[in-house]
């Protein structure tokens, strides 16, 4: 029986781009793959089928999604192993490499001929990165909005989230794609989903003694932060017992922020922006594939296969 998951380990906020990589592999004695390639070299390919592989076996597998393209994947996480993209935005370091990490250069599989390309890629880099800039600014009047919804609650729960308690791991499970607002709340089979009534913003006081909650009785917990302002949480999981708690606006598809209207239209202006830059990174893409030796990418993802089987069974 396949048993996949879906969330985000970055996404496009209020503040900018947020990175948690280093929270989709907390278990113990873990493992990463760190894939280094550019765009169109297949990474997210290889991932896709080494996450069929193993959910195919009965193995419950992760998958994290790229925000900005929702048909990419950025990681997969089996018990103890995960491989993720590590090339920028979400750029990944190895720490203890061969011990705790390895580094796969997909970028070796690149002819060199590819350069023959190099004035039309950096051109389509620049208008895919002005595409975002402007998407960002967007983002950042959604912030503002939670912000003026905080005062006006008087709520001061505006700090940021920190992984000091080792018992947690901060992720998204919503995001604002080419497409518009989404979520994978209802896609993961939970055990049990508690919806929290009441607006987002008020919400934050049930998720703050939740998680006090938790933390004296030292329990392990996922938290998901908010794409409008990554300071505040939509959303608690329970790891052992498997129980989401979500705000109930967050899981109804959009928070109900007080000027609904404007809200919708300012996630589809940020909507528009990342299709923009979605297609500016396909055409990216193109060039790419061209020149990759997708053979060699093919023996990749079989050896991989096996090294992670020597690894978990």
């Amino acid at each position: 029986m396949k048993t996949q998951k879906k969330y985000l380990a970055s996404a496009n906020t209020g503040d900018g781009f947020k990175n948690y990589f280093n929270n989709i592999n907390k278990q113990q004695n873990s493992f990463c793959y760190i894939l280094k390639g550019g765009p169109g070299t297949g990474k997210s390919s290889l991932l896709k089928k080494i996450a069929e592989h193993f959910s195919g076996m009965g193995f419950e597998v992760e998958l994290f999604y790229c925000s900005s393209d929702e048909d990419s994947l950025d990681g997969i996480r089996i018990k103890n192993i995960s491989i993720v993209d590590g090339t920028a935005p979400h750029t990944t370091e190895a720490v203890l490499p061969a011990i705790k990490e390895k580094i796969i250069n997909i970028g070796d599989f690149i002819n060199d001929d590819l350069k023959t390309h190099k004035t039309k890629i950096e051109n389509l880099i620049e208008k895919k990165s002005k595409s975002y800039a402007i998407a960002y600014k967007y983002f950042e009047i959604l912030k503002t909005l939670t912000n003026i919804e905080l005062l006006q609650e008087n709520n001061s729960i505006t700090k940021q989230h920190n992984e000091d308690y080792d018992k947690i791991r901060i992720l998204f499970a919503s995001y604002i794609s080419p497409l518009g607002f989404k979520n994978f709340y209802k896609n993961n089979n939970y055990k049990k989903i508690i919806e929290l009534k009441g607006s987002f913003i008020k919400n934050q006081y049930k998720f703050k003694v939740l998680e006090d909650k938790l933390k004296a009785k030292q329990q392990g917990y996922t938290k998901f932060l908010s794409v409008f302002n990554p300071n505040l949480t939509e959303a608690i999981l329970i790891n052992k017992t498997k129980t989401l708690f979500v705000s109930s606006d967050i899981y109804n598809e959009l928070p109900k922020l007080k000027n609904k209207i404007f809200v919708n239209f300012i996630i589809k202006k940020a909507a528009k922006y990342l299709q923009r830059a979605k297609f500016y990174h396909k055409k990216i893409e193109k060039f790419y594939i061209q020149y990759m030796d997708f053979d060699k990418l093919n023996n990749l993802t079989q050896n991989l296969i096996t090294q992670i089987s020597n690894q978990i069974l």
